[in-house]
């Protein structure tokens, strides 16, 4: 499970967050706490979803992105300081794979580590 291997890498780091991109419902992530500080990022219904869900949670845990655009990850340095990113499953569903890539490379600068998975892409 992608979500307990990096846990398991945030506490070898000595990482204290965990940075979901795409993280749709956010149960796995939400099951991270209160060990990790966690943020989410997806859009429209998942984050709202999210929001709705995770009452009483910071306004910063939740943050809408479009992954199919070129446009950077609404992170800053400060959030990905001592973070372990996770994209699971995601990849597969976005039409502009090239861009997520860049998105999480970016993330790379600053954070502890980046897991992606994805259990398979299919082309029409």
């Amino acid at each position: 499970d992608v979500y307990v291997d990096a846990g398991r890498v945030a506490r070898r780091l000595g990482a204290s967050k965990i940075v979901d991109v795409g993280c749709g419902t956010a149960q796995k992530l939400i099951e991270m706490r209160p060990e990790f500080e966690t943020i989410g990022l997806d859009y429209g219904p998942n984050i709202e979803r999210c929001r709705v869900g995770d009452p009483g949670s910071p306004s910063e845990t939740w943050r809408a992105t479009d992954l199919d655009i070129d446009e950077a990850l609404p992170l800053t340095a400060e959030d990905l300081e001592g973070s372990v990113v996770i994209c699971s499953d995601v990849i597969e569903h976005v039409k502009r794979p090239e861009f997520l890539l860049e998105k999480l490379l970016g993330t790379l600068e600053h954070a502890s580590a980046l897991f992606l998975s994805t259990p398979e892409r299919v082309l029409e």
